[in-house]
């Protein structure tokens, strides 16, 4: 029963990283646009969701050993009506209660480029296209090291091409010691799945809440 319900919760919180991933994205001016063939970005997303799912089925560990952990993280931002784009960021965590709980301040940079709304010269919604990401988050691993995600929520402050908003981010995650690889216990590699929910508005219209799903691979060491 509780392999179901691992795959259960998995499935459930994993399945819009595929949808944005395998199809193609809607954007805020409905338009028709050729078909591209399948970039090396796609290819490499894929990639990453596959050792994603490996990630998830892995051996128990008792506890994190170390107090503090630094990730450098690489993977894809989806802002809400943009489509998808490359996503870097640093993290910072620290551990309490030997693993099971962690605080997280993440410093992320992505792009706000959108290949339809270049062809409209009206459609110019930022100063420019570069979206920086400041989270500040609480975790929760109830089983360390195991096919049971851990839990994230926390805040969020976005500058959008030049416009700061703050919302709200849930997210689930994973990792694995590379100890089981290499003999190492201060390295590890997770994976994360965000929602940064913030209220977003264009030209002066109504606003509405949007979802932007981040998805990340992250190699950390632990000290």
């Amino acid at each position: 029963m509780n392999l179901f319900y691992t795959l259960f919760n998995y499935l459930k919180w994993t399945l819009p990283v595929f949808k944005l991933l395998f199809k193609k994205q809607s954007v805020l001016i409905p338009v028709k646009t050729k078909n591209k063939p399948t970039s090396r970005f796609t290819y490499y997303m894929r990639g990453l969701v596959l050792i994603m799912f490996a990630l998830s089925f892995t051996p128990a560990t008792a506890q994190i050993s170390a107090s503090n952990g630094f990730s450098i993280s690489t993977g894809a931002y989806s802002a809400s009506g943009f489509g998808v784009n490359p996503y870097v960021a640093f993290r910072y965590n620290h551990y309490l209660s030997k693993g099971h709980h962690f605080i997280e301040g993440t410093f992320g940079v992505s792009s706000l480029e959108s290949d339809v709304l270049k062809t409209f010269t009206n459609a110019k919604l930022f100063e420019n296209d570069r979206l920086i990401a400041y989270e500040i988050v609480y975790g929760y691993d109830s089983q360390l090291w195991s096919s049971i995600p851990y839990f994230t929520a926390g805040v969020v402050g976005l500058n959008q091409g030049g416009q700061s908003k703050f919302g709200f981010v849930l997210g689930i995650g994973n990792r694995i010691y590379f100890e089981s690889i290499f003999g190492s216990k201060n390295i590890g590699l997770r994976y994360d799945i965000r929602d940064h929910i913030i209220s977003q508005s264009f030209n002066e219209q109504k606003s509405f809440i949007a979802h932007n799903l981040i998805f990340t691979l992250n190699l950390e060491f632990f000290y």
